[in-house]
């Protein structure tokens, strides 16, 4: 999903960039003649971050960094990146936990981020955006096929294949089956290519259902657990909400059209 994109500095972040490295230099100086190591590193250590935050802040005038704790949301809302944001360049790129996505968040790695948690952070603005249901695929002869339902305990000591592309997908599943039933794969082609060669089950979801990732011979069933339905958030910094307001309203649009 990653977008490539050169690195370039305005005229005044260079200039800002360049003032900071000077003053880097003068502290190294006066920290080696002044202070005790372990203070001069920590000076350091303040000033390194601070330029970092400069080619942080650079960066965000020029690109849309997306962080999503799951791969489906990143498919879904692309599109509509690029047909708010014009002139914006884009990436994206999945994390296992609510938590590193709003510490990137903070940290300006990243500008928008999707959460499967409502954050109680007054320092966001945040809008509901859609949810996801998880579903096991089956072959027509397996004997859970004729099941409406099931729950994750229908599944232990089945061999699953599964892509560890998921984000927190993978902390969900890992609390109900054993590591050791999980066949972890390196690439969504590498995953594919084991469904067809095999008749194993795989996970999927209704929102993959409705694009039409569905194979013949083969039946879903959804799972009952609470935890196998996510509701899944947007969230950018609150100072940023008037830039991201087109977003966030065609988001809120499709969301009562039922999209």
């Amino acid at each position: 999903m990653d977008v490539p994109y050169t690195e370039k500095y305005s005229t005044s972040s260079f200039a800002i960039l360049v003032s900071f490295q000077i003053a880097l230099c003068v502290t190294f100086l006066v920290c080696f003649l002044l202070m005790p190591s372990l203070y001069a590193e920590r000076a350091l250590d303040a000033n390194r971050e601070m330029i970092n935050r400069v080619v942080m802040f650079d960066r965000s005038l020029r690109t849309v960094n997306l962080g999503s704790c799951a791969p489906f949301p990143i498919s879904e809302i692309m599109p509509l990146l690029q047909e708010r944001l014009p002139g914006k360049t884009l990436s994206a790129e999945l994390q296992d936990s609510d938590e590193k996505l709003i510490r990137g968040l903070k940290n300006q790695m990243y500008q928008i981020i999707i959460l499967h948690e409502d954050p109680d952070d007054k320092t966001l603005y945040c809008q509901r955006f859609m949810e996801e249901k998880l579903y096991i695929t089956v072959s027509e002869d397996h004997p859970l096929a004729k099941k409406k339902s099931i729950s994750f305990d229908d599944l232990k000591g089945l061999r699953i294949p599964m892509t560890a592309g998921i984000g927190f997908w993978m902390d969900i599943t890992l609390g109900h089956l054993a590591a050791s039933d999980l066949l972890i794969q390196s690439s969504m082609d590498a995953l594919m290519e084991l469904i067809d060669a095999s008749n194993l089950p795989f996970f999927n979801s209704d929102r993959m259902l409705k694009t039409g990732y569905e194979i013949p011979g083969r039946i879903s069933i959804p799972i009952t657990d609470p935890d196998a339905h996510a509701t899944y958030w947007i969230a950018c910094s609150s100072s940023e909400q008037k830039t991201y307001r087109p977003l966030f309203n065609a988001l809120r649009g499709n969301l009562i059209r039922g999209k």
